[in-house]
């Protein structure tokens, strides 16, 4: 089973948010805000950001997030404390992990309802239903962390965090 286990809201990044990325092991997310224009890193045991850059403008050493995402969905942290790969989905680069093989489970999102539901994957029946914050209902995605420990779903106003219980 699952459950909330923590949210990052648009105004630590940006007025709006376009992409999120899960850390390899679900304690980090990387949130880009509309149009690039700034990038953080949320650490979800802090609750707090831990990285910040002004985005792909001029005083930033950072480059576009279409031209920093790698053949594998992922864009990396090289040093400090947001170090590591992170996995890009949202908006416009969706490399989301939606399936988990050794859970038997796959990610639905209904952004109108906010509600994300998670279906066993052979059967397609609904596991377990759990809310999100949606504020806006025009989009949605999800993603399971690569250790599939984490599940967040990013919409334009904030991205919620799920654990395993």
């Amino acid at each position: 089973m699952w459950k909330q286990v923590g949210i990052c809201p648009h105004w630590q990044c940006d007025d709006r948010i376009w992409h999120a990325g899960l850390s390899r092991d679900g304690t980090k997310c990387f949130v880009a805000g509309f149009d690039d224009n700034t990038y953080i890193v949320w650490d979800m045991e802090k609750n707090s950001v831990i990285w910040r850059d002004e985005g792909s403008g001029r005083a930033s050493e950072s480059l576009p997030l279409g031209e920093w995402i790698g053949p594998d969905g992922c864009i990396a942290l090289n040093t400090g404390p947001a170090q590591g790969r992170y996995r890009i989905f949202g908006l416009n680069f969706n490399y989301a992990k939606i399936e988990s093989l050794d859970l038997n489970q796959v990610l639905e999102v209904d952004e109108k309802e906010g509600v994300l539901s998670i279906r066993a994957r052979d059967t397609q029946a609904v596991i377990q239903e759990l809310p999100f914050d949606a504020f806006s209902g025009d989009w949605a995605f999800a993603s399971f962390s690569d250790n599939e420990a984490v599940i967040a779903v990013v919409e334009p106003y904030s991205v919620t965090f799920f654990g395993r219980t």
